[in-house]
């Protein structure tokens, strides 16, 4: 009985989560903070390209996996927040 409660709050949990993340993606907030991590990941392309005098490649890569580490730590950041109200 324990374990199938555990089963069931954590699908509920599940389903808040995504329901925070969907809210908070298509907020006003949720758009500016996209737009902000995509200036992110593209300074840090001119800044491994620059700085670390990579291969204009090489950099573009970096920016791109720099952009989606930062989406998914902000993402999963606010939707515990969000959860947690």
């Amino acid at each position: 009985m324990k374990e199938k409660n555990r089963k069931e709050e954590k699908i509920r949990k599940l389903e808040r989560e995504g329901q925070a993340s969907y809210f908070f993606q298509s907020s006003p907030i949720g758009f500016i903070t996209t737009i902000i991590l995509l200036l992110a990941g593209i300074g840090s392309i001119f800044i491994y390209h620059l700085l670390f005098n990579l291969s204009i490649l090489i950099s573009i890569i970096f920016g791109f996996i720099t952009w989606i580490v930062l989406g998914v730590l902000i993402d999963k950041i606010v939707v515990k927040y969000i959860v947690r109200k």
